[in-house]
């Protein structure tokens, strides 16, 4: 393993620490905490990757194993990787717009849907494209 790769945080990680901070109602920082695995797994050497790729324990959420499951696949086609399994997850029951906003506004519900990604809006996911990457 490269240097560089011995500190990043894998698919498997992050759901761990995702769990956790759930546990604790720390929304916004489960939420960091998804977005740096993504960001790590952009940026991991491909012959390094496959701890991304291994199915991760639940978050202790349908909602959050689902939005770890489609950002991760998400990675995995713009890498040009195949994806696992575990990355095509089933739509949810109920739609969800990903905000640890209290109660956001009309206008920004519509911000957010229209930046929503298709392959999301298809899961019942609403995330803003741009909330998916790191600071």
């Amino acid at each position: 393993m490269a240097m560089e790769d011995e500190h990043r945080l894998s698919s498997r990680r992050a759901a761990e620490i995702m769990r956790r901070e759930l546990a604790r109602g720390d929304l916004d920082f489960a939420f960091r905490v998804m977005t740096r695995a993504v960001a790590d797994f952009r940026d991991t050497s491909p012959e390094n990757r496959e701890d991304f790729l291994l199915p991760p324990e639940s978050t202790g959420s349908t909602r959050w194993d689902t939005l770890l499951a489609a950002v991760i696949g998400r990675e995995c086609d713009r890498l040009g990787m195949t994806r696992p399994p575990w990355t095509t997850p089933e739509p949810l029951a109920e739609e969800w717009v990903v905000t640890t906003l209290p109660a956001p506004s009309e206008r920004w519900l519509a911000r957010i849907r229209a930046g929503t990604p298709e392959e999301f809006s298809r899961l019942g996911l609403w995330v803003h494209v741009r909330d998916l990457e790191t600071l």
